[in-house]
């Protein structure tokens, strides 16, 4: 949707009418590791205790591994 020239064609106003376009942040390091690490404790209330006190560990790896 870059200006017309180049191979690129201007965008019909009555087609962007359609759209809406809004921005969210990311969330920080730090809330986007509790999010994930409250939602891996509840799928593992079933487990071993040894496997939840992992919790923890599990989802800062991943998260290390991510960023």
């Amino acid at each position: 949707m870059t200006p017309p020239g180049g191979g690129n064609n201007k965008v019909d106003p009555r087609v962007m009418s359609l759209f809406s376009v809004f921005n969210i942040t990311f969330p920080s390091k730090e809330a986007t590791e509790q999010i994930y690490t409250k939602i891996l404790e509840k799928h593992v209330t079933e487990f071993h205790e040894d496997i939840k006190n992992l919790v923890p560990k599990i989802t800062s790896a991943t998260l290390n591994l991510y960023f």
